[in-house]
């Protein structure tokens, strides 16, 4: 019964090099995705908003909502509010998921 003993310096700085590179690889990467989102949401806007009166409308709306929520409560508040409509519309989104999955499961077992 006997132990291996590893003899030597055990080279942690290529791990932390890798992990370090890997970081900002992944956060290029998402910088990236966000920029490409943010300029195709503007040119979109651009497009819908010179082609549909309609949509003009609404956007200037919301765009004066926005504003005005921002000039009373100020940034934080803002962006929580923006955050809070992003998890709203996502649970309603996953809700959908499960009602349909429970759906399909009706229909498996009727079968």
């Amino acid at each position: 019964m006997g132990y291996k003993v590893k003899r030597g310096t055990t080279s942690t700085g290529n791990t932390i090099k890798e992990m370090i590179t890997s970081f900002f690889k992944r956060l290029i990467a998402v910088l990236i995705i966000l920029t490409v989102m943010v300029v195709l949401g503007y040119f979109l806007l651009q497009f819908f908003y010179a082609n549909f009166p309609v949509f003009a409308i609404a956007a200037d709306d919301v765009i004066a909502f926005v504003k005005g929520f921002y000039a009373k409560h100020g940034l934080w508040a803002t962006l929580g509010f923006i955050g809070l409509i992003c998890l709203a519309v996502w649970a309603l989104g996953e809700e959908a998921k499960r009602k349909e999955r429970r759906n399909e499961a009706m229909k498996q077992m009727m079968k």
